[in-house]
């Protein structure tokens, strides 16, 4: 193998390609980035047996060849370079690495071992635009599962049929939806993407908002393409539970709050909370309250600029799962909607209808 790249190439495909190695005591090849050139291709692969991702590299191919590289080591080293032209030499297993200013050598693995990224049979495939499929994903990952009790819990449910695309999470705590607007002519279609790649999803995505992405799904896999990055993923077996029945369609009390300030003071608040992370929301006479308090520490009383409509309410909420819906809603302003004091309570933007937050409050506090 030989080729001259740009350092900025390299540096963007290894930092994609590192967070996508994995490691395995009776496969240790999967630590690595197998980096191949291929006539005049260059790419970078790395999976952790859980998802994978292939990048194809800009830059001129010398010689054909390839080498399974540490992920860790070859990322940092690239990063560290000074210059913009970057010579690559590969023999017998290692590798040089060339600037004007610096030589490095750095010894490979040999690429026999390394597994295949699979190819699947698409079912269903379509074009999503990037920017929307992004910040749909950041609105409600907060919400995805950490437990592995109910394994369909711990991603992200994604539905497609031909008006809409619907992406939502929930842990039984609380739920977000974000739901937009999508024309399809093809089979309605949904599965459940695993919450950590959607984790890189939303990383990977962060510099190419801009493009449509095209999604591929198999029985078991899923696929997303954009701009030279591919990347595979199983998906999380079993059901997703039918959570609509749960969101209350009408409500007896709202507060309309400037979104910022009220984050601001629902963590200022949470400052004197009790181990319950638990915080009080209030109305009396038109006004809202945010009260916390902690029997060893202290109490607090926070009084916001609102407007309130509807009978008086006190509820309590965890406060890290009413701060997470707060900054996933868009606009300057935020709703929150209630019933009852152990009822769902919903927030979402008046600026923003395609999103909405549900929250169970905390009982008996």
């Amino acid at each position: 193998m030989k080729i001259i790249c740009t350092k900025n190439n390299l540096r963007d495909a290894f930092q994609i390609t590192e967070r996508f190695t994995g490691k395995n005591l009776s496969l240790p090849i999967i630590g690595n980035v197998f980096f191949e050139a291929d006539d005049k291709k260059i790419r970078c692969v790395a999976t952790n047996l859980e998802m994978g991702v292939e990048v194809v590299v800009p830059g001129k191919v010398i010689k054909n060849g390839c080498v399974a590289l540490p992920g860790r080591i070859i990322n940092t080293l690239i990063q560290s370079l000074g210059e913009e032209t970057v010579f690559i030499e590969e023999k017998d297993g290692a590798i040089t690495i060339k600037t004007d200013t610096a030589n490095f050598t750095l010894q490979g693995a040999p690429t026999k071992d390394f597994p295949l990224l699979p190819k699947i049979k698409k079912e269903h495939e379509f074009s999503v635009p990037a920017s929307d499929f992004k910040n749909g994903l950041s609105q409600v990952l907060p919400a995805v599962s950490t437990s592995d009790f109910k394994p369909e819990l711990s991603g992200v449910y994604f539905k497609r049929d031909t008006k809409t695309i619907t992406i939502a999470a929930t842990d039984s705590f609380r739920l977000a939806e974000k739901v937009f607007p999508f024309s399809s002519s093809g089979d309605a279609v949904s599965c459940i993407i695993p919450g950590k790649t959607c984790q890189e999803l939303i990383r990977t995505l962060s510099e190419e908002s801009g493009d449509n992405i095209l999604v591929r799904i198999g029985e078991s896999q899923i696929t997303f393409d954009l701009s030279g990055i591919h990347i595979v993923s199983r998906l999380v077996d079993g059901t997703y539970p039918d959570y609509t029945s749960i969101i209350p369609k009408d409500f007896t009390t709202h507060f309309a709050v400037p979104r910022e300030d009220l984050v601001r003071q629902v963590k200022a608040a949470s400052i004197l909370s009790s181990k319950l992370n638990d915080i009080v929301v209030s109305s009396s006479d038109g006004e809202m309250f945010i009260e916390a308090a902690n029997s060893e520490v202290g109490k607090s009383r926070i009084r916001l600029l609102t407007k309130a409509k509807g009978k008086d309410m006190r509820v309590s909420f965890n406060f890290r799962y009413l701060a997470d819906g707060l900054e996933a809603a868009d606009g300057a302003e935020v709703l929150i909607s209630l019933n009852s004091d152990t009822s769902p309570a919903v927030v979402c933007s008046p600026q923003d209808q395609t999103f909405r937050y549900i929250l169970m409050p905390i009982r008996n506090v």
